[in-house]
Order: structure tokens, then sequence, then C-alpha cells
């Protein structure tokens, strides 16, 4: 990133033994008036869930599992940019533990709309983590935003995450030793200096990154949507966060759906 504003989040982390979900309980302590910045890292979660409401299977201390309370003052519309904020400062303290991962052909990028994946030269992709925002209204204006984050430490032996897509761990590719508590260290600092992007009204820094570090910009792509399938090239990312598949010289904008395949690009 060009250097940004100063940060100035204050993260009070709370350290959980064994939840049923960070996320179900931070959305439950917003709800009764907590402030923004809470932090809550558990060691397992029993009922932890991704997108569209998948479970999220982790074994006792072999994730970072994290919520994060927000309450935003960016318009609805503007909202998409937290979740986003969030995966990429996730790539980037994850990334800080990898060394040069050039000399591995591989990279840590981001699989629209907030998932990180291991990208390989191959084109092969392996699920790092996973990002799930939940969003509480109040007289039709967003009150609160918890923003949850999966990555797996350890590469799971457990049923996949993604259909199709299999689980890596942070451990399995990084250059050393990668601890929990610095990680989270890590991943609060790159968000708070994005969150700051948000408040000073520069969420087009966040939208340029994302764009920057897409692991399907470009590239031919097929989308699971709930009323179909498209198949095209993945073109761009929009200003409200969707992304832009073209097909049939038809450039088509998905707020929602699984980007389930990756292959060189297409011809139009």
């Amino acid at each position: 990133m060009d250097e940004p504003p100063a940060a100035r989040t204050v993260f009070r982390v709370e350290h959980l033994g064994e939840i049923g979900s960070t996320n179900r309980e931070l959305v439950h302590r917003a709800r009764e008036g907590a402030e923004s910045g809470l932090v809550l890292v558990a060691d397992h979660q029993t009922a932890g869930r991704g997108r569209s409401e998948r479970r999220w299977l982790d074994s006792p201390g072999a994730s970072l599992l994290m919520s994060v309370l927000v309450r935003p003052r960016a318009p609805a519309d503007r909202l998409h940019l937290y979740g986003t904020a969030l995966a990429l400062a996730a790539r980037s303290a994850a990334e800080s533990f990898c060394g040069d991962l050039s000399s591995a052909e591989a990279g840590i990028t981001l699989k629209w709309p907030n998932d990180l994946v291991v990208d390989h030269a191959d084109r092969t992709w392996r699920k790092l983590a996973g990002v799930l925002v939940e969003t509480g209204f109040e007289d039709n204006r967003p009150s609160w935003l918890v923003l949850g984050l999966g990555l797996n430490l350890d590469t799971p032996e457990l049923p996949r995450s993604d259909p199709g897509l299999d689980p890596v761990g942070l451990r399995e590719v990084a250059s050393g030793p990668v601890s929990r508590d610095d990680l989270t260290e890590a991943v609060l600092a790159e968000l708070d200096t994005r969150l700051e992007l948000i408040r000073a009204g520069a969420g087009g820094w966040i939208l340029r990154e994302a764009r920057r570090e897409s692991a399907v910009l470009g590239r031919a792509v097929t989308v699971e949507e709930a009323d179909g399938t498209l198949v095209g090239t993945a073109v761009d990312i929009d200003d409200s966060g969707r992304l832009v598949v073209r097909s049939g010289g038809v450039n088509t904008p998905l707020v929602t759906g699984d980007v389930s395949r990756l292959r060189p690009a297409l011809e139009d």
C-alpha cells in the first residue's frame, strides 16, 4: 500500500476457550451495547460458520478464530469495504510470515468476495481463510458490524470448508514459526490501517488493493449463483464491491456467488 493516514482504532482483545461461534457471541454483545473495537479470539468453535451457512470446522488451537466489532460511520452502500478490509488485512499479515513466496511459485491472494487462498503457479487454489460479516441496523441505519475471520494455522485434517477447494495452513507455507498471538497482533495492525482509510473517506484505497491482490481478475471463472451458473472472464471489482464477469460480450456485476473454477483467460 502507499502511505495511508495515521491509524486510530483501539482494539480490546478477549481470549476465549471453546465457544459455539465468536461471531454469534459478538453479535449478542453488540446488541447489548458493546463498544467498537472489541475483539474475541477463541481456541475452538463448535458451531463456526462461513458464507451461505456453511460450517467452518477447526481443531482446537489449529486456527486463528476471531471476530471484531465495528460501529461504522460509513453509509450502508460502503459497508462492503469492511469485510474486504479484514480479508486484505489478514492477507498482508499472513504474507509477512512467509518470506518470498515467489520462490515457491505461490502467493496469498483474495478470492472474491472475502476468502484467502494460496494461489499456485499451476492455477490451483487451496483455501487459507474466510471472512464472514454480520450487520445490525437501528432506525434503518447501520449500527454495528461483526467481522469474523477463520484462518488455518495448521492444515486441517477435516472435511473441506468449501466445495472443491482443499484447505491449507499458514504454517505449511510460512518461512518460520507462526504463533497465534503474533498473527492476531499483525492482523489487527493491518486492519487498523484500513479502517482509518474507510473513516477518512478513502475507501478507494481498499478497492484498489482488492483488485491488485485478486485471485480472479483477468482469469476465466465459473460462478455458481442462486439462480444458475455464469462462465466468463472476471474483468473488475466495481466500486460497490461486485465482481464483474464478461461473458458473451456482456459485463455482468455479481453481488454474491461462489467462484468455483479457475482457468486461463477466455477470448471474448
